[in-house]
């Protein structure tokens, strides 16, 4: 789970749009939700479903809330550092693919609701192209933007 900031949206009272988004393994976002700022991320874990519940906290040199699909009494210290360290993946298996083939950085939507509805779009794309094997996401969607019928066959909507 991990959030990010919609570079150039802004919502219409005026702040930065901020999504935080929560995604497994296989890639696919399971949910995402806009938070009223970047240091608020961690309320806007509480109205998230389950099994998305928080399960403690990891003290370093910060507090760092860990939010893992295991009660707290059934991962190990060392299960609860190893997810924490794979947390680092939502921005390398998400943002990244949105801020570089999507061109996220670039919106030509601002406003309103339009980029947490563009940004759900991208996450169920990338969702998709991740659970079709798709490691190079640029071909993937050269490949998939030259047949009108391919993202629905892709996607299991055929």
């Amino acid at each position: 789970m991990d959030g990010k900031t919609v570079r150039g949206a802004r919502r219409p009272d005026g702040p930065q749009v901020h999504l935080l988004s929560a995604m497994n393994k296989a890639g696919p976002v399971l949910a995402q939700r806009e938070a009223d700022a970047k240091s608020n991320e961690t309320t806007a874990i509480q109205p998230l479903p389950a099994p998305l519940e928080p399960a403690g906290c990891v003290v370093t040199l910060e507090r760092v809330c860990a939010v893992i699909s295991l009660a707290a009494h059934q991962a190990d210290a060392a299960e609860i550092a190893r997810r924490v360290r794979g947390h680092w993946g939502i921005g390398n298996r998400l943002h990244h693919v949105r801020d570089t083939d999507f061109a996220e950085g670039a919106p030509r939507i601002r406003t309103g609701a339009e980029p947490r509805a563009m940004a759900a779009l991208r996450n169920l794309a990338v969702g998709v192209l991740r659970l079709a094997g798709c490691d190079n996401f640029a071909a993937g969607l050269r490949r998939h933007s030259r047949d009108i019928t391919r993202p629905l066959t892709t996607s299991g909507n055929t």
